[in-house]
């Protein structure tokens, strides 16, 4: 395939306006169909070559994310800081690690 060399977008440009252009076929478009079309072409056009797109997965991305998420919220304690705290936050503390056994 053509396209895949370094002047791919410039050959596209001159194949599309060769086809449009064409004074052997007679079009009966008006400007609202051929606005259509330019605006089609050009969405197309922009997804062919859309190089923001890598390889790896989304799901793999959300996952590494949730992963530093989680990663970040752990938090060691020392008994001495855990006796110093008020009891209503030793009562937090204890509710959410019994929430992450069960």
């Amino acid at each position: 395939m053509f396209f895949l060399g370094k002047n791919s977008k410039l050959s596209s440009k001159v194949i599309f306006f060769v086809i449009l252009l064409s004074p052997f076929w007679s079009k009966s478009l008006n400007v609202f169909e051929m606005s259509l079309i330019g605006i089609g072409s050009g969405v197309v056009y922009h997804q062919y070559f859309d190089k923001s797109l890598d390889k790896e997965n989304q799901i793999v991305n959300k996952s590494k994310v949730i992963e530093k998420y989680f990663k970040s919220k752990n938090r060691t304690m020392n008994s001495d800081e855990f006796s110093d705290m008020p009891i209503h936050e030793k009562l937090m503390i204890i509710e959410v690690l019994n929430s992450y056994r069960n």
